[in-house]
């Protein structure tokens, strides 16, 4: 007798489904099925949504999404991506030319501003 797998799902905008694969290192589809819902959050989280299926229909849907083989309780395998350091040096700064107007009232001020150069 087989037991139920749960197999990870995609819900889309007007309500249909779509089960969700992985692929392995050399490129290969490969469809995704969990034995309960722990290791399915392990993977994908606890809000990743499911289905319940018997394994034979699984694979069956799983082929249809281009999956030739069927992993159960598969756990990701990915190389723990590397920080990246980026310096980004200031741009300098370059002062704009005194603009003196021609008639200048009593009290007003001329502001003098920075720009950064392009």
């Amino acid at each position: 007798m087989d037991t139920t797998v749960l197999v990870p799902v995609r819900v889309g905008r007007c309500g249909a489904i779509a089960v969700r694969t992985g692929r392995l290192p050399d490129g290969q589809r490969v469809g995704l099925a969990f034995s309960n819902p722990a290791a399915l959050a392990e993977v994908f989280g606890s809000d990743q949504g499911w289905i319940s299926l018997n394994p034979r229909m699984a694979r069956t849907m799983l082929a249809e999404a281009g999956a030739q083989e069927m992993r159960i309780d598969a756990v990701l395998f990915a190389p723990e991506p590397e920080p990246i350091q980026v310096a980004v040096a200031p741009k300098p700064l370059v002062a704009l030319q005194t603009i003196v107007p021609a008639r200048r009232r009593a009290g007003t001020r001329i502001r003098l501003a920075a720009r950064h150069a392009h």
